[in-house]
């Protein structure tokens, strides 16, 4: 009974607050009866209660990811796995707060199809003789994540080598179904 009490006082104050801050870290946009309002940048910013303004934040700092492994066929028919490092930072936070639907996933939605498109394209041979393969994805890979917002910053391959791929139903999720 007293944890409900103290529930609803703390959603009565919420509704009375008007200032937030945005840490040195993040950027936010505010938006008003529901349209974009501003871009808030680090400080103390203050808006309308009573739910007449939103802000949402993120965080904008340089992030590394890792992107699970692709298995390959290059142009010559070789079988790879090739796996990646991603190195990046939001750039827009109004497109990638408001423009996007899965934000968690589009860095490796935009570094998936740009790295099979560059592997697929060309032969093994070709590849390994590449002295700046990472550059190169890193160009490809950053053309089609500025779209969302996002700056790439760099695309290191942790693997990248000739094997057969064996795809498990396990992997997905799915094993834990089958009855």
């Amino acid at each position: 009974m007293f944890d409900k009490l103290v529930d609803l006082l703390v959603q009565c104050i919420k509704i009375f607050q008007f200032t937030i801050v945005v840490h040195a870290w993040e950027y936010g946009v505010r938006l008003r009866l529901g349209k974009f309002h501003a871009v808030l940048s680090p400080g103390l910013h203050f808006y309308f209660p009573f739910w007449l303004d939103k802000v949402l934040i993120e965080n904008v700092v340089t992030e590394t990811r890792k992107v699970r492994p692709q298995s390959l066929t290059t142009k010559d028919g070789k079988a790879v796995v090739i796996s990646a490092v991603v190195t990046f930072r939001i750039k827009d936070v109004r497109t990638f707060l408001l423009d996007i639907e899965g934000r968690n996933n589009v860095v490796e939605d935009c570094t998936y199809g740009p790295i099979a498109n560059f592997i697929m394209k060309r032969q093994w041979d070709e590849l390994v003789a590449m002295d700046s393969l990472d550059n190169e994805l890193t160009k490809v890979v950053r053309r089609q994540a500025s779209k969302y917002g996002i700056d790439i910053i760099a695309i290191q391959l942790v693997d990248f080598t000739l094997c057969r791929s064996v795809r498990l139903i396990g992997e997905l999720g799915l094993a834990d179904r089958v009855v």
